[in-house]
Formats: structure tokens, C-alpha cells, sequence
């Protein structure tokens, strides 16, 4: 993935999307390599119809995860920590 040049940059960094449109054998699975500048902040969003599964290659970083329950979880990570976002939770 780092071979490919970025699917979107921005000043907090940038991001390698593979997913059917660029690789059509990936028909039920998708993978980004986001790079985050130190003290850099992602976008809130969330994933309607699948859980996210996170590995933590370098650095560490901060996020926090809030559910259709109201309930709201922060949690560091570090390099080699593994995240996941349940379905539908903004994060």
C-alpha cells in the first residue's frame, strides 16, 4: 500500500484507500494506510455497514469511540496495538 500514492493528503496527513474500485478482487473487504501528523486529528465519522479493525503500526495515538447507547470510550494506543470499532460507532 505505500507503493500507491495517496487516495486523499491533507496538512494532518494522508491516506491509501484499497477497496474494490482500485482492486476488484476485494469485493467484501477494505483496507487504508493512514499517516497522521504528530498532534493531527481524523474526521469523526462512521462505518454503516461494517465493524473497523485497527493495527497500529508506529507512533501512538488517541481515540475515542461512542456507541447508540450514548456511551462514549477513550482508549491510547501504541505501535503494535490492535483497535476495533463496532458497527455504526462514530469514532
Amino acid at each position: 500500500m505505500e507503493a500507491r500514492a495517496p487516495t486523499r493528503r491533507t496538512p494532518g496527513g494522508e491516506v491509501r484507500i484499497v477497496d474494490s474500485s482500485n482492486f476488484p478482487v476485494s469485493k467484501n473487504i477494505a483496507a487504508a494506510l493512514v499517516t497522521l501528523q504528530p498532534g493531527a486529528l481524523r474526521e469523526l465519522h462512521w462505518h454503516p455497514n461494517a465493524s473497523e479493525w485497527q493495527f497500529w503500526l508506529a507512533g501512538k495515538g488517541r481515540m475515542t469511540i461512542v456507541t447508540n447507547e450514548q456511551r462514549a470510550r477513550t482508549m491510547d494506543f501504541n505501535a503494535n496495538d490492535v483497535g476495533y470499532v463496532p458497527r455504526v460507532a462514530g469514532h
